[in-house]
């Protein structure tokens, strides 16, 4: 699984960079299957999305505050990770990691999956900009997995 992957200081704008990019892609044909979508409740959430033209599973995971959280881990950024491969058998992962000093289980739960990373700074605003970051991303490990 090819993993892009938001990273950032809490409360820069990773969640609602990542929610803008899940609207782009429906806006561009993207599927989400039915039962896919699950809301954290706190804006986060996890998505499975369908490329159309090579039959792509793209997971968009945006809970990227949390190594360990909630009952067991359960919705922990490597449980997830972790999901997103064996549950839905995604090709690509679209996720968020806090970078805080503390997050260092995000962090190599990311490297396992030898993430390409694109920083979204706490003090701009710029979620349009970085949005298109991703999906040029995207569009780029797309064209390398199907060569």
């Amino acid at each position: 699984m090819k993993a892009i992957a938001l990273i950032g200081e809490g409360n820069s704008g990773k969640t609602n960079t990542l929610r803008l990019v899940h609207a782009k892609m429906i806006a561009r044909g993207y599927q989400s299957p039915y039962g896919t979508y699950e809301d954290f409740g706190n804006r986060d959430f996890l998505d499975v999305l369908i490329e159309k033209e090579h039959k792509l599973r793209i997971a968009l995971i945006s809970q990227g505050d949390y190594a360990n959280s909630h009952a067991n881990g359960a919705i922990s950024v490597p449980k997830l990770l972790q999901k997103a491969e064996e549950v839905y058998n995604a090709d690509i992962l679209l996720c968020t990691g806090n970078t805080g000093a503390s997050k260092g289980a995000i962090k190599k739960a990311l490297d396992e999956y030898q993430a390409q990373f694109i920083a979204k700074n706490k003090n701009s605003y710029d979620d349009e900009n970085v949005s298109e970051k991703i999906l040029t991303a995207l569009a780029d490990t797309i064209q390398e997995l199907t060569k």
